[in-house]
């Protein structure tokens, strides 16, 4: 929480700590996963992180991007998934937030990254922790998460910074990459 205060000055926001797997922000509100006792840097990048949330996002803009989701999309994923519209329309919008979440941890993480030298080893720890883990290493180098549904483009996308990514797992992976151009974020 002190560094939620150092980041974020001039608003007290709440911070929250969770035992589940999700850290996130609000406009309002930080929750916080972690095990401090486990990894504290890596907390710390979390809260840090978090805290670049507050200060960079658009927190208005999902709710827009809910509205423009095309009827005829809604209708054909409520025949693929044997869903009703209303189900589909939940579930399409479900996926763009976490696309759009992953795109802006990276630009969030970057500008922090760049303002913040100081606080770079948290960011390195978060990241160790959770995107470049040696679990993930290995699933990415094996057979899993090679067919094209959408928890394999998921698994794929989120971990798409870790090294041993292969952009040849799916089909368009590479392009995807090219797209989100990491380094110019």
């Amino acid at each position: 929480a002190d560094f939620v205060r150092i980041m974020v000055p001039n608003r007290k926001i709440p911070v929250m700590f969770s035992t589940g797997n999700d850290s996130f922000s609000t406009k309002d509100l930080i929750v916080i996963s972690g095990n401090a006792e486990k990894n504290l840097d890596a907390t710390v990048g979390i809260s840090l992180h978090e805290s670049l949330h507050i200060l960079r996002s658009d927190f208005e803009v999902l709710s827009k991007l809910g509205t423009y989701i095309p009827d005829p999309l809604i209708k054909q994923y409520s025949i693929n998934f044997s869903v009703d519209e209303h189900v589909a329309k939940y579930e399409i919008f479900n996926r763009i937030k976490k696309i759009h979440n992953v795109i802006e941890d990276r630009w969030v993480d970057d500008w922090g990254y760049r303002i913040a030298p100081g606080y770079r080893g948290y960011f390195d720890e978060m990241y160790k922790d959770c995107f470049l883990h040696p679990l993930v290493d290995k699933a990415l180098q094996s057979d899993i998460y090679r067919d094209e549904t959408w928890d394999s483009y998921d698994f794929r996308f989120v971990n798409i910074i870790n090294k041993n990514t292969d952009l040849k797992a799916l089909k368009g992976l590479k392009e995807i990459w090219e797209c989100l151009d990491v380094h110019n974020i």
